[in-house]
């Protein structure tokens, strides 16, 4: 199925092809209480060419991403002489859009493509169509294209129905070396494989055939009274693991062996969202009501709400947000959020997420602070995200802050708080 998208989009697509991108120069370092400092083992560099193509029936679009980590891995003086630079190049996007395929009010999209659904800011409960893209776990929302097929048919009073195939599901992409999903458990002092050799993990995916792995969605969407509105539903699988089940066992030796078994849950799930400026304040808001199509329940507690023991009762995920600029500049974006955008089941925390930006210099540098709170029953979290940027050139532009991260272990943002760190971003576009 991937070589088929590719095929029928090189074909004849070559010619009077723009072309553009961006490199960016990632620094990430932790700030240990120890006054030491280290390089994040997730951290890279990143290069991307994007290429297109306009006509009157179709558009041609695509990019190229390259990631880089260079990090030093040498434990000896002879090691040294070995560059320890690791490249990873994706064909990151690439679709055709052809207009009025078929019927003139029907447009289709095929190929690798972002599908991006919902309207709250970065942490959007009904977009979940694309898997994510966690290899820097704090750049909330990232998300990788997919392989699919999507139709646009327009319908009468500015509505629009929307609908998409995506024939294989594809994992997500998790950070090196970050304990994104870490938790406890009784039987044994931690599943991370890092921590024991004795604990291995496997992952059960579903099956590739008859479109068993396959995902299905649509929407309609419009204007009313101004407003933008959208009803959806999917049908597919959660794009972050859930336990299925534990197993421990005594090896010939007489050691204790763990194997953890992961699967990808298939779910449902309706949503709805709205945007819109009431008084020059935008506001937003989502809903996304799940329901478990594969259910589990262990035997045995997990400590983590990201990883829960119980999975079987349908819940509702929600967000309402709005953005304010005063007439002195200052720029305010405040949203509420009951259940992370990597949450699932009944144990859902509540987080208020907050910026403010100012800007200087003909908008030219930049200085703002971003908070984040977490909160659920006696545990809280919060993370603190000062930045200052400039753009001495129009295509240029650097990025100075950091992330400080403190709470209870009961929660997400309190289970990183050893993992604060600052960075010093470099972009430039061409």
């Amino acid at each position: 199925m991937r070589k088929l998208f590719s095929l029928l989009i090189f074909s004849g697509l070559l010619y009077s092809v723009e072309i553009g991108g961006e490199a960016k120069l990632n620094n990430f370092y932790y700030i240990f209480s120890t006054d030491s400092i280290k390089p994040v083992p997730y951290m890279f560099h990143q290069f991307e060419i994007e290429f297109s193509q306009t006509a009157e029936k179709y558009d041609f679009t695509g990019s190229l991403l390259f990631r880089l980590w260079a990090q030093n891995s040498a434990f000896s003086i002879s090691e040294l002489s070995t560059p320890s630079f690791n490249v990873k190049p994706h064909i990151w996007e690439l679709y055709l859009t052809i207009y009025g395929f078929i019927f003139n009010n029907l447009d289709l999209k095929i190929g690798k493509q972002r599908i991006s659904w919902g309207t709250a800011d970065k942490l959007n409960p009904t977009d979940i169509l694309n898997p994510y893209d966690l290899q820097n776990p704090f750049d909330f929302g990232k998300k990788m294209p997919s392989e699919a097929v999507v139709f646009d048919l327009y319908l009468p009073k500015e509505f629009t129905f929307e609908g998409v195939l995506i024939p294989e599901f594809v994992p997500p992409l998790l950070p090196e070396g970050f304990p994104i999903f870490q938790a406890r458990l009784p039987v044994i002092d931690s599943f991370s494989p890092s921590l024991s050799p004795g604990i291995k993990d496997t992952i059960i995916y579903p099956e590739s055939k008859n479109f068993k792995n396959s995902m299905f969605a649509g929407k309609i969407y419009g204007k009313l009274f101004k407003w933008d509105f959208s009803l959806s539903y999917f049908y597919g699988f959660d794009n972050i693991p859930l336990i299925k089940n534990i197993l421990i066992y005594p090896d010939t030796s007489g050691v204790e062996r763990t194997i953890i078994e992961y699967f990808f849950p298939r779910i449902q799930m309706i949503g709805f969202d709205f945007a819109g400026e009431l008084y020059s304040i935008g506001i937003w808001g989502e809903l996304g009501y799940f329901m478990p199509i594969d259910k589990i329940k262990l035997p045995f507690p997990l400590s983590s709400h990201i990883m829960p023991e119980k999975f079987e009762n349908p819940y509702l995920k929600s967000t309402i947000g709005f953005d304010y600029t005063f007439t002195n500049g200052i720029y305010i974006n405040l949203q509420w959020n009951h259940g992370f955008f990597f949450e699932k089941g009944e144990e859902l925390h509540e987080y208020l997420v907050g910026r403010i930006e100012k800007k200087f210099l003909r908008d030219r540098l930049k200085t703002g602070i971003a908070c984040i709170g977490e909160g659920a029953e006696e545990d809280y979290g919060g993370a603190v995200v000062p930045e200052i940027s400039y753009k001495p050139h129009d295509n240029v532009e650097i990025n100075m802050g950091a992330i400080i991260l403190d709470g209870t272990t009961g929660t997400l943002l309190g289970s990183w708080k050893d993992f604060d760190q600052f960075y010093l971003n470099l972009k430039v576009e061409f």
